[in-house]
């Protein structure tokens, strides 16, 4: 990949490892507002990112389509790209665009980088009684159009799609359907799709927040449920055929506690109104795989971000123990997504550690290595008060501050963080650059 940024970025050194043999190198970037639209809705939330070279895009839920269009649901997707490493952005509109649709609504968007170098953004949209999962491309990194590619799912409740891309034009799609988790897969880049393919059980239960990674034919969907609005279970569903089928749903955990909300979190009404717990995926390895899953378990005024790793043995799966990444039983750690940067780990999540005993603060934070041996890094340098940060309540019915996920994107060896900010009083999203340098790199 291009490498041409990483003079500039190391003149931004604000890290190097400790004197420890295991211990990383890691060259970060300056913290970088990405929601530059001067036209933009006071909330900006819930980004999700990709980095191909030189090339990041990062796309966010925006209240501007809930003021200017007076769409019901209250966001629009607005999108951004930085093509000199990370070091700024130009904002490039919004999706979908008030002229291919007459209620310009979208959320929960989701970035990737195809095998062919194409980037996919999926979003959520609502046109009335009906949602969708629509698809769009951009064939080059350098277009400025995002070009409707496919519809990947539609129904009377569809919500929180998660993305996954493989070899061969494969495409997968995991999100929830009523109370059921269901599947579609694509095999031309997102242009045609199966028939929703039911993964999880059908009985009357809260389901939401999954996750979907692959390696060629091996699939896993991860996902949590529970009665009411108790997200405390942790289940999956394995497929050996690139989801044609998958095994018959499995529970792979039950949360010590649910969790609680951090103080001045506000996520609107509804089951997920509480607080979401999403499951986030990524894969390494090739012919072997390893399934890398995290997610959030409460603890009694906190909370703990959990690490767990599957290997797969012939069509079963075998879980490792959970191992705790960050928080504690009087620290909130919350929103955790994984990537892959060849054969180390990165973890991205929320984290209250520097809190004082009047006022509850959170950090973006990103824990680097091999599984059993990470370093943290803080990625904010002004860490924010949730209960200072209102949201946009007139213009957006979904009252989120924060919004429900942040996201971790990976190429090679360079990774780009995206998180929403509110130092400024305000939801903003920004993001940090960084590269990982080899073992036997020298300064």
């Amino acid at each position: 990949m291009a490498r041409s940024t990483l003079g500039i970025l190391t003149a931004a050194l604000l890290l190097m490892y400790p004197t420890t043999p295991t211990a990383q190198q890691v060259i970060f970037g300056p913290e970088v507002t990405v929601s530059v639209n001067k036209d933009g809705g006071r909330l900006r939330v819930e980004p999700s990112a990709v980095i191909v070279g030189d090339t990041v895009v990062v796309a966010w839920n925006d209240s501007r389509a809930g003021r200017d269009f007076k769409v019901g649901t209250g966001t629009g997707i607005a999108w951004s790209r930085s093509t000199n490493g990370g070091q700024s952005f130009e904002c490039g509109g919004y999706q979908p665009s008030p002229d291919e649709v007459t209620e310009p609504s979208g959320a929960d968007s989701w970035l990737v980088a195809t095998k062919s170098g194409e980037i996919l953004l999926q979003l959520l949209h609502w046109s009335g009684r009906k949602q969708s999962v629509r698809i769009y491309a951009l064939p080059h990194p350098a277009d400025t159009v995002w070009n409707l590619r496919g519809i990947g799912a539609a129904a009377a409740r569809v919500d929180k799609p998660a993305m996954a891309v493989g070899d061969s034009g494969w495409v997968g799609i995991g999100y929830t359907s009523e109370s059921a988790i269901a599947f579609v897969r694509s095999m031309n880049d997102g242009k045609t799709w199966s028939d929703l393919l039911v993964v999880s059980d059908t009985s009357r239960r809260t389901r939401t927040g999954v996750g979907v990674a692959n390696s060629g034919r091996q699939v896993l969907a991860v996902w949590l449920e529970g009665e009411g609005s108790a997200l405390n279970e942790v289940w999956s569903a394995f497929s050996l055929d690139g989801g044609g089928r998958f095994s018959k749903a499995a529970k792979v955990r039950r949360l010590v506690l649910g969790l609680s909300p951090p103080p001045g979190y506000a996520l609107g009404v509804g089951p997920a109104g509480f607080i979401a717990n999403n499951a986030w995926l990524a894969c390494s390895g090739g012919r072997t795989p390893v399934f890398h899953l995290v997610y959030t378990e409460g603890r009694p005024r906190g909370s703990v971000v959990l690490y767990q790793r599957a290997l797969p043995r012939g069509d079963q799966l075998i879980w490792d123990e959970p191992k705790v990444i960050a928080g504690s039983d009087s620290v909130w750690a919350v929103f955790p997504s994984v990537a892959v940067f060849d054969d180390r780990i990165g973890i991205l999540y929320y984290d209250s550690r520097h809190s004082t005993a009047s006022q509850t603060l959170m950090d973006a934070y990103l824990s680097v290595g091999v599984p059993g041996s990470l370093t943290d890094y803080r990625l904010t340098t002004v860490s924010t008060s949730w209960p200072d940060v209102p949201g946009d309540r007139e213009h957006a019915p979904v009252q989120r501050n924060f919004g429900d996920y942040i996201t971790l994107a990976s190429d090679g060896l360079s990774g780009v963080a995206a998180w929403t900010d509110g130092r400024t009083g305000e939801p903003r999203i920004m993001v940090r650059r960084f590269d990982l340098l080899r073992a036997d790199s020298t300064r």
